[in-house]
């Protein structure tokens, strides 16, 4: 895939932060949601819907699953031509009889639109598919690109299983996550304790520190240090969640108190 360069694109928190009552604690909702999400939605866009879109690409974001595409804007121009080769002709008393007057549609650029729907494949395809894009293309060629079904890759015939998994959204159900960051990083956004049991890797370096923050991958050996750590996290904006330093104590087997 094609790596879309950000000097010739704005990025995906352009708008947000430019938009009305910005806040660094919407931005960080948003980040989250995007993190947990828009990987899986590429994947069935792909799948599902034959749509490719470049590593890099992402939608203007302005809300979890709610983003500002681009689309492209016409105007109709009215234009003397001649009768017999079209080409544009002096309006005048002596070409009247040689020509006619002829509408032509015509590009003038490509503009924001306001928030739309960008929660799942399925609403980004629709919005793909009425010309829509994620950012104006480039000398007139887009970055997203349609495939045709044999130049999809072959789906995997049993997707594997999902080690990690929430209940704690009743609305939602369950949800799965393919691995741990993805997991971490939906209990941060819900302000959430992780629940499930770390990878090995991750347990081996717990075991090299007293206290241990899950959700944000940091280990400490003073008690000093972790306090100030917790302390921290709670002078946060908003509505902060955090583990408590006697949460955090590393126990003899590896896990959390």
């Amino acid at each position: 895939m094609t790596t879309v360069t950000e000097d010739l694109q704005l990025s995906w928190d352009y708008f947000t932060r430019q938009g009305e009552g910005f806040s660094e604690q919407a931005l960080r909702m948003i980040d989250g949601w995007r993190r947990t999400e828009w990987d899986s939605i590429v994947r069935y866009l792909l799948q599902d819907y034959h749509w490719e879109i470049p590593e890099g690409l992402e939608p203007h974001w302005v809300g979890p699953g709610k983003a500002r595409y681009w689309q492209e804007q016409t105007k109709l121009e009215r234009t003397f031509v001649d009768n017999e080769t079209g080409d544009p002709l002096a309006h005048t008393g002596e070409n009247l009889e040689r020509g006619h007057m002829e509408g032509v549609w015509v590009t003038t650029g490509w503009e924001p639109t306001g928030p739309l729907p960008a929660d799942n494949a399925g609403q980004v395809a629709h919005y793909l598919n009425k010309g829509l894009r994620l950012r104006p293309p480039l000398e007139g060629v887009a970055a997203e690109i349609w495939r045709e079904s044999a130049d999809l890759p072959e789906a995997p015939s049993e997707a594997p299983p999902a080690p990690y998994t929430c209940f704690r959204h009743g609305e939602k159900g369950k949800m799965a996550f393919a691995n741990w960051k993805a997991y971490i990083k939906h209990c941060t956004h819900y302000n959430e304790p992780p629940k499930e049991t770390p990878p090995q890797e991750v347990l081996e370096r717990m075991a090299r520190f007293q206290w241990y923050c899950l959700n944000h991958d940091i280990g400490f050996n003073h008690k000093a240090h972790v306090t100030r750590h917790f302390k921290a996290e709670m002078r946060r904006a908003g509505r902060p969640f955090h583990m408590t330093v006697e949460d955090m104590q590393v126990q003899k087997n590896g896990s959390n108190a």
